[in-house]
């Protein structure tokens, strides 16, 4: 259940309906089964290189489409900064950029079974 970016949706309405759910098949002498999946870092470990030849393979993706979609990852970089101190720059080769609008896209295609 999705109850993120969603209005008048929050954790606690998600926890709500769960456990009315639950309750209403236990009253009804049902099973209940309850998956939990934390996909909180999940479009941090999207492989670039994977979901490229994914794309070009799996989903026919090819010339003017496929550059489009390797200029979108490359020469991507990340650095941290604290206090007005900033680390070294490196290479980021995982994940998509956070807020992105391609995230969720990148997601489904990089992993469709975890999307039921």
């Amino acid at each position: 259940m999705q109850s993120a970016y969603r209005r008048y949706h929050s954790t606690e309405t998600a926890l709500l309906k769960i456990t009315n759910d639950i309750y209403s098949e236990f009253d009804a002498h049902q099973s209940t089964v309850l998956v939990a999946l934390d996909q909180s870092a999940a479009f941090d470990c999207i492989d670039q290189k994977i979901m490229i030849s994914r794309l070009q393979h799996t989903f026919g993706v090819t010339d003017q489409a496929l550059n489009w979609f390797v200029s979108y990852f490359d020469a991507r970089s990340m650095f941290v900064r604290q206090a007005g101190t900033s680390s070294a720059t490196t290479a980021c080769n995982y994940g998509v950029p956070q807020g992105s609008t391609l995230g969720p896209v990148f997601q489904l295609i990089h992993c469709p079974s975890c999307h039921l």
